[in-house]
Order: structure tokens, then sequence, then C-alpha cells
């Protein structure tokens, strides 16, 4: 049995803070090292920001073979921490 993907959906980006990274990659271990796997983050934030007129939402998503799933997590984070960098100058610019 192989895991093709995994997708979260959260509300805000403090949501993001409680996905347990050691468990996604617990979810493809059974995997064939060489399956294909994704692993995909919706945002959809109600939160109004820069001088009240953007709204946002986004997703990211993640590609590759379930042997590099270090790597993809790795790349995902790092796209979260800079999204969360970008949000909070957004704010800031209010």
């Amino acid at each position: 049995m192989n895991i093709n993907a995994l997708s979260f959906s959260v509300d805000s980006l403090q949501e993001l803070g409680t996905i347990q990274w050691r468990d996604v990659k617990e979810a493809f271990q059974e995997n064939n090292p060489e399956s294909e796997i994704s692993l995909e983050i919706k945002v959809k934030n109600k939160e109004v920001l820069f001088k009240n007129k953007l709204k946002y939402s986004y997703s990211l998503k993640v590609q590759g073979k379930a042997r590099e799933i270090d790597s993809l997590v790795s790349r995902m984070r790092k796209a979260l921490k800079l999204l969360k960098k970008v949000t909070k100058n957004l704010k800031n610019e209010d």
C-alpha cells in the first residue's frame, strides 16, 4: 500500500504550527521508495492585510519520490517560513 498525497487545509498561519512534521514523514514510511508523493498546504485566511485591502489565500505543493521525503518536508517548511515573513511584513505596512 502506498500513500500518494497528504493535504492540509488551515484557516490561519497560526494553525500551521500544529503540523507534526515527524508524523508527515511517518505517513510515507511504508511506501515504495520510488513512488510519487505530494504534500500540499492550503491557507484560507480571513484576516485583512495591507491597509484593509488584501485578504489572502494560497496553497503550496511539493512533489517527489517517497525516498525524498526529508527534502520535500524541508522545502515545504522553508516555503512556509518565507510566506509567514511576507505576511508579517504586509501586516506591518498597515
